[in-house]
């Protein structure tokens, strides 16, 4: 009986998680802030205070993220954005999504196949998000673009990012047992890793006890034909 073999794999860097966090915490800061600005005129003022703060600490974690694309040593390097496209399996995750869990979840070390990406556009919306946030007070039209509205559009479609991704991450979790979750806190995934079959190693074969018993010839190793001939 074949079993699989559990191994924890180090794939986040710790500069990764901490840019990781400080986006996610200060996102959710800026989108309860900024709805607060909008629907709540009582407190507006406060909820702004408070949103260009968040908005700072936004945009430290941008940078820092930026830095890791470039710096990180695991996989956190814009390579691995790259090099990770795999056409199939982004087809099974969208059936896996289609399917709300019930259609395979395939296997991927790093980087969910189907979000690559989407992580690829937002980090520009991000980029975006922060440039339009600290200019659309000083400069509220950039090139005949009004900043207000196109910040609060570009704020719109990165809450429904979250959203999916949150959502997206307990999913794969539950279904896969990967601690996709936790990987984001201590840095490691697990994976199943199948036994190899010992004779599907090359240059090992099996002999059944019959055949040594009855004294017939051995079975041909590689390498050793030669030798095989001459005795």
């Amino acid at each position: 009986m074949k079993t699989e073999t559990l191994h924890r794999r180090e794939i986040w860097s710790k500069w990764l998680r901490l840019s990781h966090w400080t986006l996610a915490l200060s996102t959710l800061a800026l989108m309860a802030t900024g709805w607060l600005i909008h629907h709540t005129p009582s407190v507006a003022q406060a909820a702004a205070d408070w949103h260009y703060i968040a908005g700072s600490i936004f945009t430290l974690g941008l940078a820092l993220r930026i830095w890791v694309l470039f710096s990180d040593k695991l996989m956190g390097r814009w390579q691995f954005l790259l090099a990770d496209l795999e056409p199939k399996k982004m087809l099974q995750m969208l059936k896996f999504y289609l399917s709300f869990g019930k259609a395979i979840l395939p296997r991927w070390y790093a980087h969910n196949p189907l979000w690559l990406p989407i992580y690829l556009v937002l980090l520009l919306l991000m980029v975006l998000a922060a440039f339009t946030g600290q200019m659309q007070g000083s400069h509220p039209i950039v090139f005949g673009v009004y900043l207000p509205t196109l910040h609060a559009g570009i704020a719109t479609v990165i809450s429904l990012f979250v959203l999916g991704h949150v959502i997206a991450v307990f999913m794969h979790d539950l279904k896969g047992g990967s601690d996709d979750v936790s990987a984001m806190i201590n840095g490691k995934r697990l994976f199943e890793v199948k036994p190899i079959p010992i004779q599907e190693i090359s240059g090992v074969h099996e002999v059944s006890l019959d055949s040594l018993k009855s004294g017939l010839k051995k079975p041909a190793v590689p390498g050793r034909q030669k030798d095989d001939q001459d005795d």
